[in-house]
């Protein structure tokens, strides 16, 4: 059986709240424009696979957003309420993710969207393109036993794993970017907020299966870095 995760819940839960399953009447214009007026209810929605799921939520419910690109609409809405953006990507074509905040691409993404790198300063130039060509803020790649690589526009900077003893990654890009909204809604520097990331990778990985990262676990990591 398929599971369900939080995000998916949550989404579910809020569009009961606002749209009526039988309600086969509303298009596509009457959705997007209520949904428009609710920017909480569209960053919900943003963690439970934007547009796939999404549509699959809204079609449940008899709602159709046909020839939209859900991602592209959200990202610019929540950037015109100066609200950061912060997206872990999916397939290939990255253009949806215009104008976000920043992407985390694990290693493998990144390869297929950016292509096979020569060494750490072809890599970096790929990801400063890349980066400047989607005009966002960061590209922070995570590169599981390597760690984590952040470029901005003025500056790279690199984490190295802190993973001791590697049990399972299910959940690991979940935990990075969890971690990473966290710290940056709390007003932490992306650098910091990476730093973070990486130590709760760093113990979520060292768990069996799709697992959680405690308080108290993660402040213990951060305070023995080494």
């Amino acid at each position: 059986m398929e599971s369900t995760s939080p995000y998916d819940l949550l989404a579910d839960r809020w569009l009961d709240a606002h749209f009526n399953r039988a309600d086969g009447i509303a298009q596509h214009r009457r959705a997007l424009g209520f949904l428009e007026g609710s920017v909480p209810g569209w960053a919900l929605l943003a963690g439970c696979g934007c547009n796939t799921r999404f549509h699959a939520l809204l079609r449940e419910r008899g709602l159709r957003i046909e020839g939209v690109d859900v991602s592209a609409r959200m990202i610019e809405l929540a950037r015109a309420h100066r609200k950061p953006v912060l997206v872990d990507p999916k397939g290939s074509d990255y253009s949806r993710y215009r104008g976000a905040t920043v992407l985390t691409p694990n290693r493998s993404e990144f390869r297929e969207v950016a292509g096979r790198w020569r060494d750490e300063a072809d890599l970096a130039a790929r990801a400063r393109k890349l980066r400047a060509d989607l005009g966002l803020e960061a590209l922070m790649v995570t590169r599981s036993e390597e760690g984590m690589s952040l470029f901005t526009e003025t500056e790279a900077r690199h984490e190295p794993t802190r993973a001791r003893e590697v049990y399972d990654v299910s959940g690991a890009g979940d935990t990075v970017i969890a971690t990473l909204s966290l710290m940056v809604a709390a007003g932490a520097s992306l650098g910091s907020a990476m730093r973070v990331a990486n130590h709760a990778a760093g113990i979520v990985v060292g768990k069996l299966g799709t697992a959680v990262v405690h308080r108290a676990e993660l402040l213990e990591s951060l305070a023995n870095p080494s």
